[in-house]
């Protein structure tokens, strides 16, 4: 039987550091839908155990994206237009699909 979103949670908001081993433990069983994209993001190693030093490479990383955006953006306004044009018709009768493009648009 799958863990409660409480005892994830539990493990998740630790205050000193993000127990992996426990999560695969309880994750053996099913990952509830409520914390699914949290647990992964330590099975997977993308996340640190390590909540502060977590923080400090998020910071990193939007730091980096948000440079490599501005060094880009002649690229980014192509690959945009291309996208725009090619998926109008193809994703038109996917709502879903069109909401989430014209967000990243």
């Amino acid at each position: 039987m799958a863990a409660s979103v409480e005892e994830f949670l539990e493990v998740l908001q630790h205050e000193t550091r993000v127990d992996v081993a426990r999560l695969q433990e309880l994750a053996s069983h099913g990952i509830r839908q409520e914390v699914r994209w949290q647990v992964w993001k330590y099975l997977l190693g993308v996340g640190l155990p390590d909540p502060e030093a977590d923080a400090a490479q998020r910071k990193h990383h939007h730091t980096q994206y948000v440079a490599y955006s501005k060094d880009n953006s002649a690229v980014s306004k192509s690959v945009k237009r291309i996208l725009q044009n090619d998926t109008k018709h193809r994703l038109a009768e996917k709502p879903l699909a069109c909401r989430i493009v014209e967000r990243i648009m």
